[in-house]
């Protein structure tokens, strides 16, 4: 378990190095933290943040762009992760239900190719 000073100032590195509008934190077997990155940060800011974390703070921790997720694993973070940081409220709730258009169009996507292959005896469309 992390301590709170301790978590602020892993936020404040993260957050200097990173550019993101949300970012969570998932405590398991790993620490994780998890953020919606401008698509164009390379993976290296990544790595070089975590590598700052563990420097400065001792904190072994993996960050990750939550579009590395499948849409039902991102509604589960924006559920059920701790939420550190977030520009303002009206963000957080566009950004969560966004997260939860995705699920649904993924449903409905797969809900559309079953009825297909049901209708037609194929996923492909003919």
């Amino acid at each position: 378990m992390i301590d709170e000073i301790t978590l602020n100032d892993a936020v404040n590195i993260i957050l200097d190095r990173i550019l993101t509008p949300v970012l969570y934190m998932y405590e398991d077997e790993a620490l994780e933290f998890i953020c919606f990155a401008d698509v164009n940060t390379p993976e290296e800011d990544f790595r070089d943040t975590e590598e700052a974390l563990f420097l400065n703070l001792g904190i072994k921790a993996e960050i990750i762009d939550i579009r590395s997720f499948d849409e039902s694993d991102r509604v589960e973070i924006t559920n059920t992760a701790e939420l550190l940081y977030s520009e303002n409220d009206v963000v957080k709730l566009l950004f969560e239900t966004a997260m939860t258009a995705d699920k649904e169009r993924m449903i409905n996507f797969k809900r559309d190719t079953l009825k297909r292959r049901n209708e037609t005896g194929t996923y492909y469309i003919n």
